[in-house]
């Protein structure tokens, strides 16, 4: 599909994109239903497991149509096996190739919209076109770096930390726009690039109608380890706190990401979500956004 003379023009960056199920596929749906053209820079779909979706692979195909959007997908390493080594080749491979695959774009937008979820490196292309051709630039900013590489990667070394966090802060500012998930994500990113909120909008995640009354399933439980309360907490609300019962410390489904003082930030293996113990191991919150967590960890501590 072609856009007509007078017809807007944008070119979306994520690395994430149909038939990978991410809210990006809404989005650009969205954007070709109120007669927006869509060109969507891409990658080739392995999440989450890191192996090519049925007809995919190293080789492409590496152009195609979707719903009247053109797709231009880039290669990757693909995360096979979840290890920490290859979720790293993964995050910098991505943004590496895309970078240089600009000149495929046929150009002629007139703006650049990023879904900017792990790495934040993914963002770094959508600067590159945007800074070349004078055009704006858009980032909705879902996983906050470099806070969110920690609950992949255990970085400890200050130095790396320090680095980590000066190249999040940099890619952040080179946006004309962001938006965040929810109003503290916002607080935080204008603390962090010296934005005023104006320039950072929130529009939150949300979920259809019907997933709006749970049904508890007794086998879904017993695969979260009886915490499948605080996964639709999670879910549900941006802040989620309330009263929970003392758990067993998440020795089944939960990896620890975080000690201080005798609390500790755990992941659910299966579903991703966080969650904050005290030093009881009572759930103090549950979120999918580390960085609420560790704002809620901080206030404890004080």
């Amino acid at each position: 599909m072609y856009p007509l003379p007078s017809q807007k023009k944008i070119l979306v960056v994520t690395q994430h994109f149909w038939p990978e199920n991410f809210r990006i596929n809404d989005i650009v749906e969205g954007f070709l239903q109120d007669g927006i053209a869509v060109d969507v820079l891409c990658g080739l779909p392995n999440y989450p497991k890191g192996e090519w979706f049925p007809g995919y692979s190293a080789a492409g195909p590496f152009e195609e149509e979707w719903h009247g959007a053109r797709l231009y997908r880039c290669k990757e390493v693909p995360r096979r096996g979840n290890t920490s080594v290859n979720i790293f080749l993964n995050y910098v491979s991505w943004p590496w190739y895309a970078a240089h695959a600009l000149h495929r774009l046929p150009g002629g937008y007139d703006a650049v919209f990023c879904f900017n979820t792990s790495p934040v490196l993914m963002c770094w292309p959508a600067i590159r076109y945007a800074k070349k051709h004078h055009i704006p630039f858009t980032n909705y900013v879902l996983d906050i770096w470099p806070e969110n590489l920690y609950s992949v990667l255990n970085v400890k070394n200050k130095a790396l930390r320090a680095i980590a966090q000066g190249v999040s802060d940099a890619l952040y500012k080179k946006a004309d726009r962001l938006i965040a998930m929810s109003e503290p994500l916002q607080q935080r990113l204008c603390q962090r690039t010296g934005m005023p909120p104006q320039k950072i909008a929130v529009i939150p995640q949300y979920c259809e109608d019907f997933y709006a009354v749970p049904q508890l399933d007794a086998a879904l439980q017993a695969q979260f380890g009886g915490d499948l309360d605080d996964l639709v907490e999670a879910l549900a609300f941006a802040e989620a706190e309330p009263q929970y019962p003392k758990t067993m410390g998440g020795r089944v489904w939960w990896r620890e990401i975080w000690k201080e003082k005798g609390y500790r930030i755990q992941q659910n293996v299966v579903s991703g979500h966080f969650r904050l113990l005290d030093r009881e191991n009572r759930r103090l919150m549950a979120s999918f956004t580390l960085e609420r967590v560790m704002e809620r960890l901080k206030e404890e501590l004080q």
